[in-house]
């Protein structure tokens, strides 16, 4: 049973490895996809070095121009060979045993595992807590994003409303860690946490 974590990049080679560093410990068949969406700092070598580093976990792929974050999702998830799909953001990362977790529970039929996230500024000041938005999924929930987001208030998040109807298991420690900077356009943005 694989995971496909999907990683879209732009200009955050800074955050890259310990993105990646956190993703490889608990779901013992994983698979790494990140996608350079035209960055113009050190995010592709930043890449080039991850790969070289993990060769049979991580695959990497550079989009020509900036196409956009739902594009960009959609080249990653036409990659993708898991069973179960994780969106992961490039300036994020995990802690404690959420894959873990959500391998034992994937295991026991389970097809959407979240967890309880930190919204963090760059320093690791916790800023708000809340729950993950895109959970651990089954494959067969994903949907095409095309242009999403649309807008920074939350709404027109297909893949969200795809799985309105799917129950969720918890894992309840907040696991998942966004990062929030200047540079992200969620910096200031932090709907649906606390």
């Amino acid at each position: 049973m694989k995971l496909s974590v999907l990683i879209p990049c732009f200009n955050t080679g800074k955050f890259l490895e310990k993105c990646v560093d956190s993703l490889l410990v608990g779901w013992p068949d994983i698979e790494i996809i990140i996608i350079d969406d035209g960055s113009t700092d050190n995010t592709w070598e930043t890449m080039r070095n991850i790969e070289d580093d993990y060769p049979t976990v991580v695959k990497i792929f550079r989009n020509d121009t900036n196409i956009g974050i739902g594009r960009t999702l959609d080249r990653c998830v036409g990659i993708a060979t898991g069973e179960y799909i994780f969106f992961m953001g490039s300036d994020d990362y995990l802690s404690g045993n959420f894959l873990n977790f959500a391998h034992e529970q994937a295991h026991n039929g389970i097809e959407a595992i979240g967890t309880m996230t930190t919204i963090e500024d760059i320093s690791g000041k916790k800023i708000a807590v809340g729950k993950l938005l895109l959970p651990i999924f089954h494959r067969k929930h994903v949907i095409i994003f095309g242009d999403w987001p649309k807008d920074l208030s939350g709404v027109d998040r297909p893949q969200e409303e795809a799985l309105k109807d799917v129950e969720v298991t918890m894992n309840s420690t907040p696991d998942y860690h966004y990062v929030r900077w200047d540079g992200n356009f969620t910096a200031n943005h932090h709907s649906g946490f606390s």
